[in-house]
């Protein structure tokens, strides 16, 4: 996150990152449930991920690419992915688009 926040490398905080004291490798923990009877295996297979198109904290194609990772053998209907057009970290969650998603979501899976 460090690094798509600040790209520049004559900026000091991408070398601060390793230090970093509260840390999760969404990554390596997503790689190792894939398949698993754990919680996180479970959840990752019936989830609903929204992005915003114009996040300016956790870019777009990350959230697309921890989705990927995810849903590794998870049936495709069980899954969503969706991007909130014209949408910015902050204000997603007032964009009409992000509560019809959530409700049509928490419907399924209650």
């Amino acid at each position: 996150m460090v690094r798509s926040l600040y790209p520049q490398k004559w900026l000091p905080y991408r070398y601060l990152a390793p230090l970093a004291f509260d840390k999760w490798d969404v990554q390596t923990a997503l790689k190792s449930h894939i398949g698993q009877d754990t919680v996180l295996g479970r959840i990752s297979c019936n989830m609903l991920v929204l992005v915003s198109e114009h996040d300016e904290v956790v870019p777009r194609e990350m959230g697309s690419y921890i989705f990927k990772l995810a849903t590794q053998g998870c049936l495709p209907n069980e899954t969503k992915l969706v991007e909130i057009p014209k949408a910015l970290h902050e204000n997603a969650w007032t964009r009409r688009m992000w509560i019809d998603e959530l409700r049509k979501y928490i419907s399924r899976v209650t």
